[in-house]
C-alpha cells in the first residue's frame, strides 16, 4: 500500500531543493540519506560542491 505522506514529503521536497541533482536525489536517494540531509540543514550545514560548509548565523 502506498503511503501518500510519504509521497507528499517527497513532493515538498522536491519543490524545495535546488538545482536537478538535488531534485533527483530527494526522489531517488535511500531514506536514511535523505534523513540525514535534512538534519544537516536544520542543524545549518550546507554541502556544497561534496564539501560541507556550516551556516553562518546569527545570534
Amino acid at each position: 500500500m502506498i503511503n501518500f505522506h510519504e509521497v507528499a514529503d517527497i513532493i515538498l521536497d522536491v519543490k524545495k531543493a535546488r538545482g536537478w541533482r538535488r531534485k533527483l536525489f530527494f526522489v531517488f536517494a535511500s531514506p536514511i540519506k535523505i534523513a540525514q540531509e535534512k538534519q544537516q540543514i536544520r542543524d545549518g550545514e550546507v554541502i556544497l560542491r561534496g564539501k560541507h560548509e556550516t551556516l553562518n548565523t546569527v545570534s
